[in-house]
């Protein structure tokens, strides 16, 4: 650790914001000496011959429902510099060289049911976004009709969901839709979006699928508007992290090799997942023995969901049947942690391999602040099986690590009671749920030191 990190954290707080960096630099020294270096995954891409991958170990209780955050990455497979400066408010960059992102592609299907594990991410590595993760988003490319339907006498309505700018017109021919033109497309699919073709007055209603991509040539779109990025900043491409790439997609006697959660018959007697989908809505999966794969709590015979998205930086539910320590594997990221709130409701993994609390995450100087709960963004934690609310309510009497004046981390339903900014804790491997509030925007972690 370089010691000039200690007399940059000489601001108003002295020596109390000294002794805290320390303190989180010795935890992270020794739990780092605790974890298990991992060999990276020969299944996976290529990934950085310089890269540390570790094994986290996560205890979980029968009976007792934890929050555990993807923290861990999957390898780089690209890593690049911007080749021309980004102003504020876009949603793609350009990478020096040419046809860098040739062959790449999105993952197909819907968000409860991809085609594939093409979900991607853009990680910045240098410059004073070190750390932010940008989902690869994509524009409707193509459509393509499924069934053409019958009993059309003219060219029906097609909607796009999910965009007001998006839009396509159809093809009749013989009573049937032939055909689907894209006339605008819009950005920040991370997803295909749902594409409805009007009913015939009489007859079978036409169903179609949309394409997306969200590479071309050297130009890469992001869901969420980015900062400003100076040319010559430095990135990496990763796959996402999946249900199967995370915790693993085979079983052996009844447990999930990769992680050691519980496989089982039914959801009653397997681990089970529960995943925060984009609108708001939690989904619940487990792991079905035989090496049947991942399996909906409510489908357990239908496709296998190994594909599903659990972004780096976000997390999931584990309601656990079996007492036992699970593990996670993949690249530590020592760096400042920066996710982007694309959703009203997001888990938010702890990225550093120790506990921290909210006050010492810094939390507090990108989370929207107001004198209510409900005008700002609201941290929930579990606790004792329970989510418990609490807010960054707006004013003075606390300083976050970042120097933002605030009132405070208060309980959602006491906005004047006492603050619990040293309190409240994040366990390593752990999580918390985040309710935005407003329009899109990051949160940021304090910078790891140890990786300083």
């Amino acid at each position: 650790m370089k010691l000039e990190n200690f007399s940059q954290n000489l601001n108003q707080n002295g020596v109390k914001q000294m002794k805290i960096t320390y303190a989180i630099a010795t935890l992270l020294v020794t739990t780092l000496a605790s974890f298990v270096q991992a060999t990276p995954n020969t299944s996976e891409l290529t990934g950085d011959l310089a890269a540390v991958y570790l094994n986290q170990p996560i205890a979980i209780e029968a009976g007792t429902p934890i929050m555990v955050g993807c923290s861990l990455a999957r390898p780089a497979v690209f890593k690049g510099e911007v080749n021309t400066a980004v102003t504020a408010g876009a949603s793609e960059f350009t990478a020096y060289g040419t046809n860098v992102f040739d062959g790449l592609a999105l993952a197909g299907g819907t968000e409860a049911e991809p085609t594939s594990d093409n979900h991607w991410v853009i990680e910045f590595t240098s410059g004073p976004y070190t750390g932010l993760v940008k989902q690869v988003s994509g524009r409707v490319t193509s459509i393509t009709v499924t069934a053409g339907g019958s009993g059309y006498v003219s060219a029906p309505a097609v909607t796009i969901s999910g965009s007001a700018t998006a839009t396509a017109t159809a093809t009749v021919s013989g009573g049937a839709v032939t055909a689907i033109t894209v006339v605008s497309s819009d950005t920040g699919f991370v997803v295909p979006p749902t594409v409805t073709i009007a009913a015939p007055p009489t007859g079978v209603q036409a169903t179609a699928t949309a394409v997306i991509n969200g590479f071309s040539g050297s130009t890469v779109s992001v869901a969420g508007a980015l900062p400003v990025i100076d040319k010559g900043t430095r990135f990496v491409l990763r796959k996402d992290h999946t249900l199967g790439s995370l915790f693993g997609n085979a079983e052996s006697g009844g447990v999930v090799t990769k992680s050691g959660l519980t496989s089982g018959s039914t959801s009653g007697s397997s681990d089970v997942i529960s995943v925060i989908n984009s609108s708001g809505q939690w989904v619940k999966y487990f792991y079905r023995n035989g090496n049947t794969g991942w399996k909906l709590t409510t489908a357990r015979s239908g496709t296998d969901r190994q594909h599903v998205r659990v972004s780096l930086g976000t997390g999931v539910l584990i309601s656990p049947i079996q007492s036992k320590t699970i593990g996670l594997s993949g690249e530590y990221r020592g760096t400042r942690a920066r996710v982007t709130l694309v959703n009203t409701a997001t888990i938010l993994a702890n990225p550093y391999p120790v506990a921290t609390t909210l006050g010492q995450s810094d939390l507090a100087s990108t989370l929207a602040k107001g004198s209510t709960a409900s005008s700002s963004d609201e941290i929930r934690v579990l606790q004792s099986s329970k989510f418990v609310n609490y807010f960054a309510r707006s004013g003075t009497g606390a300083v976050s690590p970042g120097e933002v004046a605030y009132a405070g981390f208060k309980p959602s339903l006491n906005r004047s009671g006492t603050s619990v900014d040293e309190t409240i804790t994040i366990p390593a491997g752990g999580a918390v749920l985040v309710k935005r509030a407003g329009d899109v925007h990051d949160l940021t972690f304090r910078p790891q030191y140890l990786a300083q």
